[in-house]
């Protein structure tokens, strides 16, 4: 039986257009905590990816930008990324 990370990742995967992969990464640790893909690949590349993504989203520059939006909107500053877009 499959788990819910597991349904969730199979779901956005099937209903993405052309979507090749899906994972779920701890942003904090750069932990990879599930992934679907398409195509097989090796363990250590898909962490190195997970540890890729925590970087773009936590970068110095990406807190800048989304802390200054944040402010421009007049929202709290919770530390949080997100986007509807």
């Amino acid at each position: 039986m499959a788990s819910k990370l597991d349904s969730a990742l199979q779901t956005t995967v099937a209903s993405v257009p052309e979507c090749v992969a899906a994972g779920l990464v701890d942003l904090s640790t750069g932990m990879l905590l599930g992934v679907k893909t398409v195509d097989s690949h090796p363990s250590e590349v898909l962490e190195l990816v997970a540890a890729a993504t925590s970087d773009m989203f936590q970068g110095s520059n990406v807190v800048m930008i989304e802390k200054m939006f944040k402010k421009t909107r007049g929202l709290k500053d919770d530390g949080i990324i997100t986007s509807r877009n």
